[in-house]
């Protein structure tokens, strides 16, 4: 039994996972030794750091030049590439504080979309003007 990995032609847009980029395109024949069952192969998932929707793209198994039909009811499955990444932001572009508030302090918000499965850390000082968003380790 061959399988090869392709873009899945039902799905258009940011939602096509693009071989080389999103996952490593593999090809290969798989061999069944007399009572297995099973086999495996591995298709590399490349991570990347773009807040972007979730990428499809499709596994496909094809018979043998030559040999008899082998083919079961589902010949192609679709690979959902779950994206972990999360944009960080200022929620709004600039802040305004009376220099008389009782807290004596401004306050910043910071917001993050897309994935929340991982926990980021913002990092400030209260003299610089830049701020860095890294991921924590796992």
């Amino acid at each position: 039994m061959n399988y090869s990995t392709q873009p899945d032609p039902s799905v258009s847009g940011d939602s096509v996972a693009t071989p080389g980029v999103d996952y490593g395109s593999v090809s290969g024949t798989l061999v069944f030794a007399e009572g297995e069952t099973q086999a495996t192969f591995k298709v590399p998932i490349f991570n990347d750091v773009l807040v972007e929707n979730e990428e499809i793209f499709d596994v496909t198994l094809t018979d043998l030049p030559g040999e008899p039909s082998r083919l079961g009811d589902v010949p192609t499955a679709q690979v959902v590439i779950v994206s972990d990444d999360s944009e960080i932001f200022f929620s709004a572009p600039s802040y305004s504080v009376g220099e008389s508030i009782p807290s004596g302090e401004a306050s910043i918000t910071i917001s993050r979309v897309a994935s929340i499965g991982a926990e980021w850390s913002a990092r400030y000082s209260r003299h610089a003007s830049r701020w860095a968003a890294r991921q924590s380790p796992a």
